[in-house]
């Protein structure tokens, strides 16, 4: 008599951090901070203007960090007068 035996497959380990770009408006910054923080406690990477050094290409870094972001966080308050 053959038994049938189901087996787990053992659990998947990613070691991909996701980034989650902060899109902002400039007077929500400490809103933007504090979203930073709680986005780094749950082990994911916040992409936002902060992380551009000085002199470097604005609008391309942006770019690159909307790219390479698998989730777009955006704060929207009444401070977001443009669209």
């Amino acid at each position: 008599m053959i038994q049938n035996q189901q087996t787990e497959s053992p659990p998947i380990k990613s070691t991909v951090r996701y980034h989650a770009f902060i899109s902002y408006a400039h007077e929500d910054y400490l809103l933007a901070e504090d979203l930073d923080r709680v986005l780094k406690g749950l082990k994911l990477v916040p992409l936002w203007d902060r992380l551009i050094r000085p002199g470097a290409a604005f609008t391309n870094e942006i770019r690159g960090m909307i790219a390479s972001a698998h989730v777009l966080m955006a704060l929207l308050t009444p401070n977001l007068r443009r669209f």
